[in-house]
């Protein structure tokens, strides 16, 4: 199933938001959390299936399973979900907001190129990868490395976005020599 990041709740403050929402198939959510102060914050936020406590799966995220990120705190349900009944809210001052949302799967991130390192294409597979994503200057191909994403989703996540994690880097530079790329030489400045 393709996501796109559809919002399924949103409310500001504590308190219930009743989304009452059905997906095809079980879905992770993604809870928000926009405030001006995350590390005073210890949220609790509840998400059920139905709207009473008494049917249904329930999953609570508490304060310490949240990750600071610009403009907030953010967390990723553990259950998948197949439909929304109720979100509870608790610990926050009334101008945060708390957004639930399905995560967004149609970004491209370097990880899917992580089947080069593990040898799984077929060479045609390998170079329409290679020669369509990666090596695309206006994709992944950067001076220092492959950044996290091909594009940034907002300015606000630039700095992560962009950033060049040396792990990642080295395994896709591990598969892109094993199909038979290697790294054009730079000019020396003595020559």
């Amino acid at each position: 199933m393709v996501s796109t990041g559809q919002i399924i709740a949103k409310k500001k403050g504590n308190g219930n938001a009743r989304p009452k929402v059905e997906f095809e198939a079980g879905v992770r959510l993604l809870v928000e959390i926009q405030t001006k102060s995350p590390a005073a914050k210890r949220p609790e936020v509840e998400i059920s299936e139905y709207f009473t406590k008494t049917k249904g799966e329930v999953e609570t995220i508490l304060g310490h399973q949240f990750q600071w990120r610009t403009g907030g705190l953010v967390a990723t349900t553990q259950k998948l979900f197949t439909r929304v009944g109720r979100v509870s809210v608790t610990g926050l001052d009334e101008k945060d907001k708390v957004l639930v949302k399905l995560i967004d799967t149609t970004g491209e991130d370097l990880t899917l190129a992580l089947p080069l390192w593990a040898g799984i294409p077929e060479t045609q597979q390998a170079n329409a990868l290679i020669g369509r994503n990666l090596l695309t200057a206006d994709r992944f191909d950067r001076p220092f490395g492959f950044p996290s994403l091909a594009v940034s989703p907002n300015p606000d996540a630039d700095t992560v976005s962009m950033s060049v994690t040396l792990p990642w880097n080295q395994l896709i530079g591990e598969g892109l020599l094993a199909y038979g790329f290697a790294p054009k030489p730079h000019a020396s400045p003595h020559t």
